[in-house]
């Protein structure tokens, strides 16, 4: 599976983030299922549904946010402390397209059809605001 050209370019804004960032998490959103352009109102919805399963999951979480370098695109989302496998399979469960996960400061995609990685670089060499 090939992601579309924006996933290379992707910045994180983080909020409520602990410092120092935890090990390993994920990155998690619900908006925009498979790529495809969702509404303001379905992807809050959507935003919302996940949030009810990760504080259901009992995750560590905080708010972290995918954008464009130019900020014009932005996907609400959230930094999740918990196994890869389980982020892939919540990612799934959401129709997303991939996840994020950052482990060691290293930045992977990972498609949730197959749990094939694209290594991305430094993570935090992508923080926007927050850190």
């Amino acid at each position: 599976m090939e992601f579309p050209a924006e996933y290379r370019q992707t910045v994180f804004h983080l909020e409520d983030a602990p410092d120092p960032l935890p090990a390993c998490f994920a990155i998690i959103t619900a908006h925009n299922p498979r790529d495809r352009l969702a509404s303001e109102e379905e992807n809050r919805r959507r935003n919302t549904t996940l949030l009810a399963d990760l504080e259901q999951s009992g995750a560590a979480r905080f708010t972290a946010t995918g954008a464009s370098p130019d900020g014009l695109h932005r996907e609400p989302g959230w930094a999740v402390v918990m196994a890869k496998h389980e982020a892939i399979a919540t990612g799934r469960l959401h129709q997303q397209t991939g996840i994020w996960w950052i482990e060691l400061d290293q930045l992977v995609l990972i498609t949730c059809d197959d749990g094939a990685e694209f290594p991305m670089g430094s993570f935090s060499s992508r923080v926007k605001s927050g850190r």
